[in-house]
């Protein structure tokens, strides 16, 4: 199973992208902290969160992972209540954790969280025939120029 961060989510979201990633991954799963931060987002008038709820599973916390959180979010003041939250669940239930924050997904990677990367994503989107490479360019540009960032992609379009 893979849980997004706010980030990712949002941005697959603004670039209209959320059908194929729905496509390929089946349901969307979110923790309810990324819910949380995309309600916020929603009471300030964006639209996204509402797609993104409609094509979301949310994961509450069980007690274990709570507690862990807990411990967390007083030792480690980098990373958000999204981040975190959706980090201890994907390490518990041995999950697939997927952020563009370098921070979150080294954490990750350090604390031996498997991490489904954004370029992956858009090179599964073209390579598992989800779309064609035409609009993998299409969302790549629509997320950065909608979401103000600069993607690294390199090794997406390599046959």
């Amino acid at each position: 199973m893979f849980v997004f961060d706010t980030d990712i989510i949002s941005a697959f979201a603004k670039a209209n992208a959320l059908p194929e990633l729905s496509k390929m991954l089946g349901k969307i799963h979110i923790s309810k902290s990324v819910y949380q931060e995309l309600k916020i987002a929603e009471q300030y008038g964006y639209n996204y969160p509402s797609e993104i709820f409609s094509l979301s599973e949310i994961i509450e916390l069980d007690e274990k992972e709570l507690e862990i959180y807990n411990h967390l979010i007083y030792e480690n003041k980098i990373l958000g209540k999204g981040e975190l939250q959706t980090l201890v669940i994907c390490k518990n239930r041995d999950f697939w954790f997927s952020s563009f924050d370098k921070t979150a997904i080294n954490f990750a990677k350090e604390n031996g969280i498997k991490v489904f990367l954004g370029k992956t994503i858009l090179r599964k989107f073209w390579e598992d025939k989800i779309c064609s490479v035409e609009r993998v360019k299409e969302i790549v540009k629509l997320i950065e120029e909608k979401d103000n960032r600069e993607l690294e992609i390199e090794g997406v379009f390599k046959e």
